[in-house]
């Protein structure tokens, strides 16, 4: 078994506020944080085991939770620069709660 840490890009989604990642089955999602402008979140991986879709949702400081929303764990909170008029953007991160992973 290879047990590592590996960083995923989370893109910020549309109106669901929800995007899939790729990543192994057994990801155990630790933190997130930004580099270069974009957010990711950094998890322990078995490099051995098939992969799968977790899914994250993404909400802006003050945006509604969508109706239907399932439950989430947080994950973290991250402070980026906006891409266009400057500005300050704050993104709460959440993974779907227990993780369901979509197989690939």
């Amino acid at each position: 078994m290879s047990r590592v840490i590996h960083k995923f890009e989370i893109p910020v989604p549309g109106d669901d506020a929800s995007v899939l990642v790729r990543m192994p089955s057994d990801a155990v999602v630790l933190s997130v944080g930004t580099q270069n402008g974009d957010i990711y979140v950094w998890a322990l991986v078995n490099t051995t085991k098939p992969m799968s879709r977790k899914k994250f949702f993404v909400f802006g400081t003050g945006h509604p939770f969508p109706e239907g929303t399932p439950p989430l764990k947080f994950v973290g909170t991250v402070h980026m620069t906006a891409h266009i008029g400057g500005g300050f953007l704050v993104w709460h991160v959440f993974v779907e709660k227990p993780p369901r992973t979509v197989p690939d």
